[in-house]
């Protein structure tokens, strides 16, 4: 049991823990005959989702209907309605669209190798929810994981749905951080996980009763011996193709730096159980991520001799 307070705090801060739309390309941005544009901000002014905003979305994917940005928002609609096909339909869309970068989809491979089978996954954004859509509905990986999108629970109907069919007890008083702390508060002995890449403000409310288990935290309230799951994954379970890569994107690195949390960790694990050639074959992957964000030096000062 082992957890690397100071390290993890420094990475939440330099680490760009990436929830961000897909880039598309400026054409993509034109205003079409037909207002797309106009039936799009129709949908985004909508505050709550419903049908009657569905209708301005679709007429938007009418008018272009090859707009990726328009994707998510159709897999959104219809995961809060609970309608697998049509959010299959739009996650085969997006996948073939080759927006998610592999560095990405690789990533979240992993946060699903993390977790036990039927685990709760509280994501955050698009990086860490709609690749795993992909995985899960056009790779059919980890079909068993409930996705859960944190600002979701914001609308009351899909809250109350969604936690009585997944026996959540919650505060219906709460929204945002405060409800899913809430729900991770009151349900012990549920499998319930957050990605590295939710809120920095909610891992930091919790961050007493988190434990890093792969790619992912386990929230508990009484100690967790993490590491041996965390070494189980790592060598039985995580694709590594894309992490040892020299030419990054800027945005690549920062992405990757999320994986130093269980790797800075699990080379001391080694190192404490005398494995010192899986530590000396895991030390390389340390050394490069944290070499693309200029911190070599540091995170190599919190391994063990």
């Amino acid at each position: 049991m082992q957890k690397v307070y100071i390290l993890l705090l420094l990475l939440l801060k330099i680490g760009w823990l990436c929830a961000q739309p897909p880039v598309v390309s400026a054409e993509s941005k034109k205003e079409e005959k037909g207002s797309f544009e106009a039936y799009y901000q129709a949908y985004l002014d909508r505050e709550v989702k419903d049908a009657d905003a569905f209708y301005y979305l679709q007429k938007a994917f009418e008018v272009y209907p090859d707009n990726v940005e328009l994707y998510d928002d159709f897999m959104d609609y219809y995961a809060m309605n609970n309608n697998v096909q049509g959010r299959r339909k739009f996650s085969k869309e997006l996948s073939k669209s080759n927006v998610i970068p592999d560095y990405v989809l690789e990533y979240n491979y992993n946060v699903l190798a993390s977790l036990p089978e039927g685990a709760v996954l509280f994501t955050n954004g698009f990086d860490d929810t709609y690749p795993i859509w992909v995985l899960q509905d056009v790779q059919k990986e980890r079909p068993d994981v409930k996705i859960v999108k944190i600002n979701y629970l914001n609308d009351t109907v899909y809250r109350k749905k969604v936690l009585k069919e997944l026996g959540l007890s919650y505060n219906p008083e709460l929204n945002g951080i405060k409800l899913v702390k809430n729900i991770l508060e009151s349900n012990p002995g549920k499998p319930l996980y957050l990605p590295f890449t939710v809120d920095k403000r909610l891992i930091q409310s919790l961050y007493p009763n988190l434990y890093p288990v792969g790619l992912v935290f386990k929230y508990s309230k009484t100690p967790v011996n993490n590491l041996p799951e965390t070494q189980r994954v790592w060598e039985n379970n995580f694709k590594k193709s894309t992490l040892l890569q020299v030419e990054k994107p800027k945005r690549q690195r920062a992405f990757q730096v999320n994986y130093l949390i269980p790797l800075v960790n699990l080379y001391n694990y080694y190192i404490q159980k005398g494995e010192k050639e899986k530590a000396k074959n895991l030390k390389p992957y340390i050394v490069h991520l944290a070499s693309g964000i200029g911190k070599k030096e540091y995170i190599l000062s919190k391994l063990a001799k």
